[in-house]
């Protein structure tokens, strides 16, 4: 029972390292950042080391509140904890 727990955490990672790396992870979230902003926003790309993740640049263009904002070199950390506590 315990080696399937290790394999079975095990493959969770890989396949959540996996997703979040794919092209796939990226188009929803600018989808929804789109959706959200109400402008054609996204990053460029998402590089992951570990549980820190950068973007190069993260462009967002619209009609309404938000005509142009244009921010490179973004970083952060994701926590398992704060995601915990909602």
């Amino acid at each position: 029972m315990v080696a399937l727990a290790v394999l079975g955490a095990l493959g969770g990672y890989l396949w959540l390292k996996s997703y979040l790396g794919s092209e796939g992870f990226l188009q929803e979230v600018n989808a929804r950042i789109s959706e959200t902003l109400e402008a054609e926003a996204g990053f460029s790309e998402f590089s992951w080391d570990g549980m820190e993740v950068r973007a190069p640049r993260f462009t967002a263009r619209g009609a309404n509140l938000i005509r142009d904002i244009t921010l490179e070199d973004l970083e952060t950390e994701v926590r398992f904890s704060s995601l915990l506590r909602r």
